[in-house]
């Protein structure tokens, strides 16, 4: 009897798709962040610059 659950257990897939959906969200998140590290790595210098010339048109 106890042997038929745990055949029963190995054989139901009812979680899978909620493992595969979180795998799935875990796979976008980590590309955004990679995204927006990238993207904020390259528009740094340009928020660098645009404050400079925002404080040197103040102080002319």
């Amino acid at each position: 009897m106890g042997f038929k659950k745990f055949k029963q257990f190995l054989l139901d897939e009812s979680g899978a798709t909620a493992i595969e959906y979180g795998l799935l969200i875990a796979l976008v998140a980590m590309a955004c962040i990679a995204g927006f590290r990238a993207l904020s790595g390259a528009s740094g210098g340009r928020w660098d610059q645009t404050s400079s010339d925002l404080v040197n048109a103040m102080n002319p």
